[in-house]
């Protein structure tokens, strides 16, 4: 019996000592971290740094898809990105989704899908399920995202990897998510500055009223894409008075915005010299049916913001009122997205922004742009 007791103090008590040091180291790793620290920003991934604040890192995406493709390495990962698309119905949801599946099938990924449907109350479930279906990051190409969204995200400690939108913006803490896509202050400063140069030439420099159109459900980002454009245009020297400008919701949608344009024109009969503002190019083609339709392509000329597909077509073909379009390598967005989420996931310090490189599209510049 005393053999036995000797034995247990001997073996098993060191063991017991052993394992309360590895609990309270646990313990102390749990708790170290406060709130706002580095280390604490996603606690159960501490590989995952958290967004670089105020950087706009600048990529040139088809020299980094060549790069990629010559190598033909692609390391295979066990991961589940969560994709959060806008609309079924919407054309740019079906694109991205089918690109984002494509570069995640390179290497591994499984994917899942909800959508939004136009609706950011529907954000909170679509999160919830995704947390069920243990995903490790999220891919937002919804734009309608809020801080509260965000929040079940973080408190699942799964990183956001969003479309164009920073829908976690003013936080003195820094950004909690990393966004891709066309810088909007970057964009509409670059369509700007081009067509305050378009404007100096057809127009000598005179505008009658400038008509934009853009999505209010996406906040403070399409406000500065939109106002940046004004902003260059005033950098280059044609300052456009605020009573000549309109701003209408369109919703980015296609006929509402070709009926906000042609009430417009119905409204403004002899107005000569009408700058239009489109916020994506969906919006432009149904900005610019509008004004084939009045027969007033004489009178007015439109820039627009993705170089999406109709844009592409658009510049391609007969010179008409649709003048200039901003692109940033749309068609690549899947491989950005993928590349940047990977980045993210693998433990690199990223921007909180990834940016392709702008690029003004013009009938004359169309067939230098490899976005397409």
């Amino acid at each position: 019996m005393k053999k036995e007791v000797k034995t247990f103090f001997v073996t098993v008590l060191p063991l017991l000592m052993i394992l309360s040091v590895f609990t309270a180291c646990e313990k102390k790793a749990e708790s170290a971290a406060p709130a706002g620290d580095p280390g604490a920003f996603i606690p159960t991934r501490p590989q995952i740094k958290p967004p670089i604040p105020n950087e706009v890192g600048t990529v040139d995406v088809v020299a980094g898809i060549d790069a990629e493709t010559k190598k033909g390495n692609y390391p295979q990962y066990n991961w589940t990105f969560a994709i959060h698309s806008y609309d079924p119905g919407y054309e740019n949801s079906i694109i991205f989704g089918d690109a984002i599946r494509e570069e995640c099938a390179k290497y591994g990924i499984k994917t899942v899908e909800a959508f939004c449907n136009m609706d950011v109350s529907k954000y909170p479930s679509n999160y919830q399920n995704f947390i069920q279906q243990k995903v490790d990051l999220i891919l937002d190409v919804g734009w309608l995202g809020n801080s509260g969204v965000v929040d079940i995200a973080m408190e699942a400690d799964i990183p956001i990897v969003s479309y164009d939108v920073n829908f976690d913006g003013g936080r003195a803490e820094g950004p909690r998510l990393w966004v891709m896509g066309g810088d909007p202050a970057v964009a509409g400063d670059t369509v700007g500055r081009h067509m305050a140069k378009v404007i100096r030439d057809k127009w000598n420099n005179e505008v009658d009223a400038l008509l934009i159109s853009y999505t209010e459900a996406m906040g403070e980002p399409m406000r500065i894409r939109m106002q940046s454009a004004i902003d260059g245009m005033a950098a280059e020297g044609l300052v456009i008075p605020e009573s000549k400008i309109n701003w209408q919701d369109g919703g980015g949608e296609t006929v509402k915005s070709q009926n906000i344009m042609a009430s417009f024109l119905t409204a403004h009969p002899d107005s000569k010299k009408i700058l239009v503002g489109a916020s994506s190019s969906n919006v432009g083609q149904g900005m610019l049916a509008a004004v084939q339709t009045a027969g007033r392509e004489a009178d007015v000329m439109i820039y627009s913001y993705g170089a999406e597909q109709v844009a592409i077509d658009n510049f391609l073909g007969k010179p008409n009122a649709w003048v200039a379009d901003v692109g940033y390598y749309v068609k690549q967005y899947g491989w950005l997205a993928v590349n940047t989420a990977i980045r993210v996931m693998n433990g690199e310090n990223v921007p909180y922004w990834t940016s392709p490189e702008n690029y003004v599209i013009t009938y004359d510049s169309i067939a230098d742009y490899k976005g397409y």
